[in-house]
């Protein structure tokens, strides 16, 4: 299904781009948390639609003997806070200023994490504004069966992905963190088979010119600063002086990928095909999840199938298939 699905958007976006033969997709750091925090917030949106609609049953634990009423269900999380309004008193035809309080109702936002409980069962929890980062609260427990029928194909397939053979709370934070850990883990494979000379090294996407494991070594080095003081009696003096350490693998920010589109004259079809991946970094080296990124340099499939692993490409599958989501969504983006 998800092959059909990359097909379908690959299809979409060559007729964006005139038919041309190739497309260039990056999936940043950023543009994948953003991709997960969209998936998330759809399947907490379409939970708190239904609960508030008393489409799905919540139940209150996890015996499934007791249900939350409508009226239940709209004080859960209820408070009040303290506020300070300009009040318009009619009889003195004036405003004061007066203190009161207000009650804050649930709202879909506030749904912030989900576990598998078992297999049919699901808990559901919520964070209040009020309530510190990690302070989450249980909703209540939804039926599976129910739970699947609210959502789309992908969206139940992210579920059992994240919730499968695990008890934690999934979270926006731990559904990112999870398969980032997993998709920048073949990134110090292409770096080392870089710089060890195991694969053809080209230095832009034109695929002119050629690098050496050296070249590769010296380009992507990183500078760091440092404050010396070389006389301990004066530590008024010091200055400011550089020093460079080795690339850091763990300060990639993503790929980048070069998928081939290949017309068939006699079908008419529209086949694609993985050409080249470039891991991307950020050349100022601070490597925050907003940095800037760019292209380290390029390796085509025929090299790539010579190091990475096979669990490598289901990786790599996934990362393009939100990678021209991400696209297709906000095109300003790339």
């Amino acid at each position: 299904m998800k092959k059909n699905i990359i097909l379908s958007l690959l299809i979409a976006f060559t007729i964006n781009l005139n038919a041309q033969d190739q497309i260039v997709v990056q999936a940043s750091k950023r543009a994948i948390h953003r991709f997960y925090s969209g998936i998330f917030k759809s399947i907490s949106l379409k939970t708190y639609n239904a609960i508030s609609q008393n489409k799905i049953d919540v139940y209150k634990d996890d015996k499934l003997q007791k249900t939350y009423t409508p009226a239940e269900l709209k004080k859960i999380g209820q408070y009040s806070i303290k506020v300070t309004k300009d009040v318009y008193f009619e009889k003195e035809k004036t405003y004061k200023t007066c203190d009161t309080t207000e009650m804050i109702t649930f709202e879909g936002t506030w749904l912030w994490g989900f576990k598998r409980v078992n297999p049919t069962l699901y808990a559901w929890y919520y964070k209040r504004p009020k309530d510190g980062e990690d302070n989450m609260l249980l909703l209540g427990y939804l039926n599976a069966g129910q739970f699947n029928a609210l959502l789309g194909e992908y969206e139940w397939k992210t579920i059992e992905n994240f919730t499968s053979g695990t008890k934690d709370i999934v979270t926006i934070s731990s559904m990112f963190a999870d398969r980032w850990k997993k998709y920048k883990a073949f990134g110090p494979e292409l770096y080392n088979a870089a710089i060890s000379d195991r694969a053809t090294i080209w230095e832009n996407i034109e695929f002119t010119n050629k690098m050496a494991g050296d070249d590769v070594k010296s380009r992507f080095q990183m500078i760091r600063s440092i404050r010396i003081k070389p006389d301990p009696s004066n530590p008024e003096f010091d200055y400011d002086s550089t020093y460079q350490i080795p690339f850091i693998t763990d300060s990639l920010m993503g790929f980048g990928f070069i998928i081939k589109i290949v017309n068939d004259p006699l079908t008419g079809s529209i086949n694609t095909m993985l050409f080249a991946i470039s891991p991307l970094y950020d050349p100022t080296g601070i490597g925050s999840e907003n940095a800037f990124v760019d292209e380290m340099y390029w390796i085509k499939k025929d090299d790539l199938e010579k190091i990475l692993k096979p669990d490598d490409w289901k990786l790599i599958s996934e990362i393009i298939y939100l990678a021209f989501s991400e696209r297709l969504n906000c095109e300003c983006f790339f």
